[in-house]
């Protein structure tokens, strides 16, 4: 139980690590406030020695804050985690709180966090279990979906693949999920939301052009070392991600791919319910768990990290005052242009 976090502070080309074991979830409106009450809710946290960096199977949401180079990166949330859509605006709207800073998302999580402050990988990488050969299977339209592969087999002939739950395991798959493609299951042209579970885009894809031997992916997720991985599991390709996400899929699709994106007044509405709800206690949240399973007779041990964790709140009034110069900044800017 928990939603486990590395902070860091860079300061005179040094750093300190802190930990906390709730705050991944809420990373971002945690970090939205600009410089002063970013620095204030890291270093309230649990300073930790260098040696206790989490691994890639623990840490689900971080940030560097970079007090020399002005330069923030972190990864987390529950919803930016894993729509790039919502993550731009965010990400343009703190750059009307955060004047003079480079804020940048970690498209490879702990690992980003690690390399960027000289920590060696291997201090954040968990080992690697192989996985099992996934195929390019036909998935009936209505199933649950995350992204699409985009084949482009010869000059004039490209077909799209739905995929299903963790696009990771067609990549680590290797070029074999290629060998081994069912044609006829292809799409000649896929319409996103006819796949999509409510209004979402797709978090994840990839396009191959075969004849190239060229391989490139996105991702909404931060997923440490995946960029390595795919470089070992496709020998004698060109792999890269795709750094405007969906938006250069479609391109390589040729028309084939229509994502249909929401409108920024949707997002900003979204984006405004977010960052001004009511903050919960997880701590106490986790007590009262405990508590109840006690009086069922249940053994319970409680893990010491869960306390791992302090509050540090704006009022209401403070987080509306900052939201509102956001969003009027980020408005005069669209009007001018």
């Amino acid at each position: 139980m928990g939603q486990r976090a590395n902070l860091v502070i860079v300061h005179n080309n040094d750093y300190e690590l802190y930990y906390n074991h709730w705050c991944a979830s809420s990373m971002p409106e945690k970090v939205f406030w600009g410089p002063v009450h970013t620095r204030q809710f890291i270093e309230s946290q649990e300073k930790v020695s260098k040696t206790e960096w989490l691994d890639d199977i623990w840490a689900e949401g971080g940030v560097v804050m970079d007090l020399d180079r002005q330069y923030l990166l972190f990864y987390g949330g529950e919803d930016m985690m894993y729509d790039i859509q919502l993550r731009q605006l965010f990400i343009q709207l703190m750059h009307k709180v955060w004047t003079g800073w480079q804020v940048e998302w970690a498209e490879e999580g702990i690992l980003d966090m690690a390399n960027y402050v000289g920590v060696s990988p291997e201090c954040v990488l968990s080992s690697r279990q192989a996985t099992e050969l996934r195929l390019l299977e036909p998935i009936a339209s209505g199933n649950f979906v995350d992204g699409v592969a985009s084949i482009q087999f010869g000059e004039d002939e490209l077909l799209l693949f739905p995929l299903g739950m963790d696009f990771k395991e067609y990549l680590y798959s290797g070029s074999e999920i290629i060998e081994h493609i069912d044609k006829t299951q292809g799409y000649s042209k896929i319409i996103w939301k006819d796949w999509a579970y409510q209004d979402e885009i797709p978090n994840s894809g990839f396009h191959v052009d075969k004849v190239s031997r060229t391989l490139q992916f996105w991702h909404a997720e931060a997923i440490p070392n995946i960029l390595a991985i795919v470089k070992e599991c496709w020998p004698g390709w060109n792999i890269s991600r795709f750094a405007n996400h969906y938006d250069s899929q479609v391109a390589a699709a040729k028309g084939r791919l229509v994502i249909l994106e929401r409108d920024n007044a949707t997002l900003l509405e979204e984006l405004k319910k977010n960052l001004l709800r009511e903050p919960n206690d997880p701590v106490q949240h986790a007590i009262s768990i405990a508590e109840l399973l006690g009086e069922s007779r249940k053994e319970v041990q409680v893990n010491p990290d869960i306390f791992s964790h302090t509050e540090y709140h704006l009022s209401l009034e403070e987080k509306r005052t900052i939201l509102a110069y956001a969003l009027k900044s980020y408005s005069d800017c669209r009007d001018s242009s």
